[in-house]
């Protein structure tokens, strides 16, 4: 049994192998289910690269079953950057078929959804926030659910993206940054990424200064709440949403970033993601949001 980080941003699923120097590793050698194959391959991140080849052999999520699925046994990992740090030793993508990038092979959710697998062609997304998780695959857990879902059909042809109209930043006039970009929601990523320019503003709205690669505030500073416009409704995030486990003297970190795409987008990632229960519906290429049942307990609106 090896963790695996279930990641909505690519669609490749992989697992690291002796040669990486990551562990734990899979051996193929100890499956008797396996049948290699010598198809190359290579999957890009953000992060960085990762090479290897192609196998076969049987997969198990939970009580799910898959057969003679085909799945990248990567010799190295070198390129991307600290996953040799990581608490789990490969990535199961979850996105959109364009993403895929293994030749001949199928994703997971298509592998899942072929064979009969799920019970809807759906998964929902739950973070527990400093609590357990959880993935539902051919549903959604109602326990996890506060309110009805909130859906927007996905933009684009590559990721799991929605409109994202404006931001805004605490209840301020003229704290509003128009934006019309695509919002990737993305379990892979743990912060809330933007373009170079619209998180500048952001950042300055949110009084927060960069700090080598951090952006950093004062830790007995109060952050204003920040409120993302997706389609026609607001999703808002306390500003204590925002700070990470991250310190330098009295300054503490935030969860916001630099990201540079082919396509100017934003990208949700875990930040949001425990602040709102999502769903991922493949067949009707629409995404739906609502509020997360352990955010009741907090005091801010979270939901506009």
């Amino acid at each position: 049994t090896l963790e695996v980080m279930f990641d909505t941003g690519s669609s490749d699923a992989w697992l690291p192998t002796k040669e990486s120097g990551k562990s734990p590793y899979f051996d193929p050698v100890r499956s008797s289910t396996h049948q290699a194959l010598t198809t190359p391959f290579c999957v890009m991140y953000v992060s960085g690269t990762v090479f290897g080849h192609l196998g076969s052999d049987a997969l198990a999520i939970g009580a799910l079953r898959l057969s003679n699925f085909t799945i990248g046994l990567a010799s190295n990992v070198s390129e991307v950057r600290f996953f040799n740090l990581m608490p789990f030793s490969g990535i199961l993508g979850l996105g959109l078929p364009t993403l895929f990038g293994m030749s001949g092979a199928s994703s997971v959710m298509e592998a899942l959804i072929e064979t009969g697998e799920l019970l809807e062609p759906v998964f929902g997304f739950y973070l527990g926030d400093m609590e357990l998780g959880q993935l539902v695959f051919g549903g959604v857990d109602p326990t996890h659910i506060v309110g009805d879902f909130y859906y927007l059909d996905v933009v684009g042809e590559g990721y799991w993206a929605v409109p994202l109209q404006s931001i805004k930043v605490g209840n301020l006039e003229n704290s509003t940054l128009t934006v019309k970009r695509p919002a990737i929601i993305d379990s892979g990523t743990s912060f809330l990424a933007g373009p170079r320019e619209d998180i500048r503003v952001v950042s300055m709205m949110l009084g927060a200064t960069l700090v080598g690669q951090s952006y950093m505030m004062p830790c007995h500073q109060e952050l204003p709440s920040i409120s993302f416009k997706l389609g026609a409704q607001d999703f808002a995030l306390t500003g204590r949403d925002l700070v990470i486990h991250k310190r330098i003297g009295s300054m503490c970190a935030i969860g916001l970033e630099v990201v540079n795409l082919f396509t100017p987008s934003w990208i949700l990632g875990d930040i949001f993601m425990r602040r709102y229960y999502v769903q991922f519906d493949w067949a009707k290429r629409r995404i739906g949001f609502a509020r997360a049942a352990s955010a009741t307990q907090k005091s801010t609106p979270d939901l506009v």
